[in-house]
Formats: structure tokens, sequence, C-alpha cells
């Protein structure tokens, strides 16, 4: 059976890191940015990748574990670094930025200040929206300021209003839970540029891509936000 919309990795709820130097390798590894590329690599290229530049084996250790080659173990990793683009997508916008993009997404979407947020998008920002055809959403991307623009006026501003946002860490990055009651209704994360432009806005809509974000702790930190001054 056919997924019905585009697809996007589960969000998953990441804690704060130990050290600045895990946190960055926490969310570059999970960025959803990243995943998207990852599912583009063979099973073997993946796993050789994910072995050697993420956990830092060494070839033949990988290659001992995939049955293969030495040589080819090299091979499987040159062609995913071809095709990922490390540089591109393996970097860490600051914290600061992340959160201005998050307090410009929400005011826009109150229908505060519209403008403010669309100057902290890339020319070519995407909108993806995630639903395995279970719940309503946007069927294909959009792409390009107006576009994206458009559509968070029209269908996002009259719905998401009356929602409960929840700041928290989404796969290695600041992103949104919105809540209905105590129901989680949408996870909302973003990619940016290395300039700090935002790219990428992902929505996960599929009530089974969300079941993890409905427990218990993500009404606590539900709780500890509303609590705060």
């Amino acid at each position: 059976m056919d997924y019905v919309g585009p697809w996007l990795p589960e969000p998953i709820h990441t804690a704060a890191a130990e050290t600045p130097e895990t946190g960055m390798t926490l969310a570059s590894s999970l960025a959803t940015a990243f995943l998207l590329l990852l599912e583009r690599l063979t099973p073997k290229e993946r796993a050789a990748y994910l072995f050697h530049e993420i956990f830092e084996m060494p070839y033949p250790a990988i290659a001992a574990m995939l049955e293969i080659q030495e040589s080819t173990c090299r091979k499987l990793v040159s062609r995913a670094r071809a095709n990922i683009g490390r540089q591109k997508i393996r970097h860490v916008t600051p914290a600061e930025r992340q959160e201005e993009l998050l307090s410009a997404f929400e005011s826009a979407i109150a229908g505060n200040d519209m403008q403010h947020f669309a100057t902290l998008l890339s020319d070519d920002i995407e909108l993806c929206a995630d639903s395995g055809g279970k719940v309503p959403a946007v069927l294909h991307p959009l792409r390009g300021k107006a576009d994206v623009l458009d559509f968070i006026h029209r269908i996002l501003q009259p719905h998401w209003r009356a929602y409960r946002w929840i700041p928290m860490e989404i796969n290695g990055g600041r992103g949104f839970v919105l809540r209905q009651g105590e129901m989680v209704v949408a996870a909302v994360s973003f990619a940016y540029d290395e300039a700090g432009q935002a790219t990428n806005i992902f929505i996960t809509r599929n009530p089974d891509k969300l079941r993890r974000l409905s427990g218990a702790a993500i009404s606590q930190i539900g709780d500890a936000a509303s609590a705060s001054p």
C-alpha cells in the first residue's frame, strides 16, 4: 500500500545533551533533513556511513560486521558522503537563531507579524506535512515564500491559533508540539542553511508518529512552560 502524501521521519523529543560537543553531534545526527537524506541511501550505504561517520568505527570493523571487503566498505561510505553532501546539511544553527524563528512563527500564526517571519525564511523555503492520509494536511510540498506564506495565512492561522504551543527539542533542534486538550495534533521542526535562514518547515500530523509525544513527559513540559513567568 502506497504512503499517502509526503513521508517524514518520526519526531523524537531529544533531551538536552550533557556537553556542547555531544549536543552538536546529536543535533546534526537526528535533524529531520539529515534523516531524510539517509533514506536515499541503500541499506548497506546507510549502515556503513552511520558506523563510520557517526560512531567513528574503523573501516575493518565495519567491513567485518557487514560481511564485505574493506575496499567495498570504503566505497559505500564515499558514495554516501557524495549523496548526502555532509558539509551542507550537518551544521548546527545557533540556538538563539532557532528561538528567533520559533517566536516569529508563533507570532505569524497569531496574526501579529508575518513580515518578520518572512525575513527569516530562505527564498526557496519548503513546507512539507506528513499526515499518512489519516488526518487533513497538504498532500504536496509547498515551495517558495509566496506559496508557504499564503498557506500559513489562509490555512494554518485559522486552525492553529486555538492550539496550545509547547516549545521543545525535536530531532536535535528547537521546535513545537501543538496540543488540543491532552492530544498532540502536530509536531513542527525546521531546517536551516549556513546563513541561518530557514530552508524547510516540517509538520508531522500522522497520529501514529505522534504517539511518543503524547506521554507524561510532554505533559510535564507543557505544565512547566505554562507555569513559567
